[in-house]
């Protein structure tokens, strides 16, 4: 990381916050190779795993993107937010609790 951060500065702050946002992920992979080889994990087990999480974020984001583009203009700034937040909260629980119930009945994989 050490490398990149070299390279990054040569760039300034935003050539910095480039290689950090491609060095920081990339410095996981070793670490996740190994634990994967100690806990006998396939890729495709861990992206099973993941997956409500990805999806709750996907959701997520779309509700978040609808909610910003229906909003009335004639809100006040400070409101926008908030409202989003709620949209937020809203569209992340349904993936989230349709896995767990799925999980826990035993319909699910």
């Amino acid at each position: 990381m050490p490398g990149c951060f070299y390279v990054g500065l040569r760039r300034g702050v935003p050539g910095l916050a480039v290689a950090w946002t491609i060095a920081f992920p990339l410095s996981g992979v070793p670490r996740l190779v190994l634990v994967s080889r100690i806990l006998d994990l396939s890729a495709v087990d861990h992206i099973a795993v993941l997956r409500p999480a990805f999806t709750a974020c996907a959701v997520m984001a779309i509700g978040v993107l609808l909610a910003e583009r229906s909003l009335p203009d004639f809100l006040p700034h400070a409101a926008r937010p908030g409202l989003e937040a709620i949209t937020e909260r809203s569209y992340m629980r349904w993936p989230c609790w349709d896995y767990s119930v799925r999980r826990l009945c035993g319909s699910g994989r």
